[in-house]
């Protein structure tokens, strides 16, 4: 994984694989995104699954399922 900053204050490329971002530790990226305010994502592979979209987007927070957008 190749982290680079874009920007001094703001904006980070990520360059990985979907195998190696999805071992990688949650927390660090979270924190990574609250710090630097953008993240871009390289080197995901151009379709995933709906399971691999899913735990993917876990990495950032909670995902909101279909029952979450039909509670009021």
């Amino acid at each position: 994984m190749i982290i680079k900053n874009i920007f001094n204050e703001w904006g980070t490329i990520i360059e990985t694989s979907y195998d190696e971002i999805i071992s990688y530790d949650c927390k660090k990226i979270r924190q990574l995104l609250l710090n630097r305010n953008l993240l871009l994502i390289k080197g995901i592979k151009n379709s995933l699954s709906d399971e691999e979209f899913f735990k993917f987007g876990e990495i950032f927070g909670k995902i909101w399922k279909k029952e979450d957008y039909s509670k009021p």
